[in-house]
């Protein structure tokens, strides 16, 4: 056997997703991040997203950041949207709400430039979207699990990425968040990785 190729094909038949679409993708890599055994120099994963390949990527759930940091330096995919787990967040940092999600436009904006107008105008109707506009202006520490969820969905999807990586987004989601986030995704024009262990979440999602 391949490595992979049996988790990856049980995988889409569990999701019932279908990874080669006519005149779009005809060709799926199977690979994974290096670990403890190395990985060719050819087919190291920063090599093949620089050709914006389709990947499955194995065996690398617990190297997520380091996955985003070789998509980011290939090339490949120079517009990355990131939503990491609340635990890895410093709630006591001194930011708001709004501020959160305009910060997804850091890596755009010069060093000690200002947000312009059609940024905080987008920054706005993110909010809006994402159902905290009536907490904008609340510091991060001071909102509920979901509350802050979907202030980093928010901050992920305002630099209009092309892949978008959510690590375990549902974590202290109620009901209500759960919805607004799989409604933006459902929207969302582009690739998602998602790392998530809840089954009821990715059904009728992932196809």
């Amino acid at each position: 056997d391949i490595p992979g190729v049996s988790s990856f094909c049980g995988a889409a038949a569990a999701l019932c997703a279908e990874y080669t679409l006519p005149n779009v993708s005809q060709t799926v890599i199977i690979t994974r991040m290096e670990g403890r055994t190395p990985v060719p120099e050819a087919e190291q994963l920063e090599k093949l997203a620089a050709h914006g390949a389709t990947m499955v990527i194995f065996l690398s759930i617990g190297l997520v950041d380091k996955v985003r940091q070789a998509l980011l330096e290939s090339g490949g995919y120079r517009r990355i949207g990131y939503m990491p787990q609340i635990s890895d967040l410093d709630k006591t940092f001194p930011i708001s709400v709004r501020e959160v999600v305009l910060s997804g436009l850091q890596a755009r904006k010069k060093l000690f430039g200002r947000y312009t107008s059609a940024d905080r105008e987008k920054a706005e109707n993110l909010l809006r979207i994402c159902g905290i506009e009536s907490v904008a202006r609340r510091p991060i520490g001071a909102l509920s699990g979901g509350q802050l969820q979907r202030a980093l969905l928010g901050r992920a999807l305002i630099s209009d990425p092309k892949l978008l990586i959510l690590d375990e987004p549902t974590n202290h989601l109620d009901m209500r968040s759960k919805d607004v986030l799989k409604e933006a995704i459902r929207e969302f024009d582009g690739t998602v990785i998602l790392v998530s262990h809840d089954r009821d979440f990715l059904d009728g999602l992932a196809t």
